[in-house]
């Protein structure tokens, strides 16, 4: 077969925005000709990455949830681009929204967006999840257990549909560009797991489109399971996949959500080398959350409601010593 008939061989890459992961990430990219980000283009985007921007200067007017993620990930994308890989800023979801915050900025409003556009469904998409967000927040401080499982349900299924359309939009511009190259790599969390199927459908006949989880061998020695998803993001897959289930399953999901959310540590955690602190860390609640049921939830969270991440595992821990439960 000639190189102009080669199949384009397409990996989308999965991964979690951790420090940790930024080493494996860079080992996978360097395997491509060209990769595409999990970010909305920025103007000085390649002065960053010839080092006319310091780094520290390109990130400041970002909300990075993990900055020294952000930080190390400039310096992989800086060395790739040195190496020859090609590099591209794809994801139209969050492009409209910055336009959407820049245009009401001017002065304009949600009635002013025009019915049935691209911007319009991405400022309804943001709209309904932030609204069963901010639901949530307000359940969770006066409601009752039910009524706040409730709350979590109901925003897994307005997130849920934020990821599918968020996806949906990215298929739809990477499908017109990675047919360009013979091996091009797609940047993506693990919560786009709609992102390569949709791919596969709209990319050339030719292409080959394959999911590469990138940290599936550190989380097989680790011993964790389901890609270390907590119950709140596997609560949220189910709504991907199946907008309209029901049942108790999911019930028990986001209850184990609201016991998950207070025991993980929030904040970002530096490790040496070859460690992988938010992944033993995520693997040791989701242990501690997998032995839970719906009647341990609702009777633990009011005592772990307003604690600290701290006092909330020790509350739970002795609690399931009491009850003969092991994570």
């Amino acid at each position: 077969m000639s190189e102009e008939n080669k199949p384009c061989r397409v990996s989308v890459l999965y991964t979690t925005h951790r420090p940790e992961t930024v080493d494996v990430l860079f080992e996978e990219m360097s395997r491509h000709e060209a990769v595409f980000l999990e970010e909305p283009p920025a103007a000085d985007f390649v002065d960053m990455l010839e080092g006319r921007v310091p780094i520290d200067d390109y990130l400041m007017n970002r909300d990075d949830e993990y900055p020294e993620f952000a930080r190390r990930s400039c310096r992989t994308f800086q060395a790739l681009h040195r190496n020859g890989i090609l590099l591209f800023q794809v994801e139209p979801y969050m492009e409209e929204l910055i336009g959407i915050h820049e245009f009401f900025a001017e002065g304009a409003g949600p009635s002013d967006l025009t019915p049935a556009t691209a911007r319009h469904r991405v400022y309804m998409a943001e709209h309904l999840a932030t609204r069963a967000l901010l639901d949530f927040y307000r359940v969770s401080l006066a409601g009752t257990f039910v009524e706040t499982v409730a709350a979590v349900r109901a925003f897994a299924r307005a997130d849920a549909d934020r990821f599918r359309l968020r996806d949906e939009m990215r298929a739809d511009a990477l499908a017109e560009v990675v047919g360009d190259y013979g091996s091009p790599a797609v940047e993506a969390g693990y919560m786009h797991a709609l992102l390569w199927r949709l791919l596969k459908r709209r990319a050339a006949a030719d292409a080959r489109v394959r999911p590469v989880y990138l940290m599936r061998e550190q989380m097989a020695e680790a011993g964790a399971r389901r890609r270390n998803l907590g119950p709140g993001d596997v609560l949220t897959l189910h709504y991907l996949f199946h907008p309209a289930k029901d049942g108790s399953v999911l019930d028990l999901l986001a209850a184990r959500s609201l016991m998950y959310a207070k025991l993980l540590e929030k904040e970002e955690m530096i490790g040496r080398a070859g460690q992988f602190p938010h992944l033993k860390n995520e693997m040791e609640t989701n242990r501690i959350t997998d032995v839970l049921s719906y009647e341990d939830c609702r009777r633990l969270y009011p005592l772990i409601r307003r604690s600290s991440t701290a006092k909330a595992r020790r509350i739970v821990l002795g609690y399931m010593g009491r009850q003969g439960k092991r994570s």
